[in-house]
């Protein structure tokens, strides 16, 4: 049966996995990257184009255009040593292929079957952020490359590394 309840961020996973071969979404080995705290809107809608002529009396009239996901995406997070070490790995990982590989993020939010999965392109970290009597901030991020994919997925266990990352 459906959840019918509203869900919360409580327990939210991202997770990301790198291809072994390009074209192919990984179904295991995704790293689950640590101290998420904002993961910003995904849906690409397309773009509108204008098509109103003359002969249009009431309405004006439009044709679908490309979707745009923005360019840059950001996850913000907490710092971690391990969570940029682990991406700025992935991303020099992706950089450095000659086939096409990318990566693919899996966000599973608690209390559903509905999960989505990515395909990206990571790009390295930057330096983190840190004001005064706070914590130290850092941001992931991506460039999307295609369509999310939305699958059901009773439990994510399998998709999820049983290790640490190797950094």
């Amino acid at each position: 049966m459906a959840n019918k309840n509203a869900l919360t961020s409580i327990g939210l996973v991202v997770a990301v996995a790198v291809e072994t071969t390009a074209g192919t979404k990984p179904v295991t080995n995704y790293y689950k990257v640590p101290g998420v705290t904002d993961l910003p809107d995904l849906d690409f809608d397309p773009d509108t184009i204008e098509t109103t002529s003359y002969d249009n009396l009431d309405y004006k009239s439009y044709l679908p255009g490309l979707k745009d996901t923005g360019g840059i995406v950001s996850l913000e997070a907490n710092y971690t040593e391990y969570g940029v070490g682990m991406w700025d790995d992935m991303a020099a990982t992706i950089e450095a292929d000659t086939t096409g590989i990318k990566a693919w993020i899996l966000v599973s939010i608690e209390g559903t079957t509905t999960k989505w999965f990515i395909p990206a392109k990571l790009v390295e970290t930057g330096v983190p952020t840190a004001p005064v009597n706070d914590k130290v901030s850092t941001t992931y991020k991506f460039t999307v490359l295609g369509d999310i994919v939305k699958e059901t997925i009773a439990d994510i266990s399998t998709y999820i590394a049983s290790t640490d990352y190797p950094v």
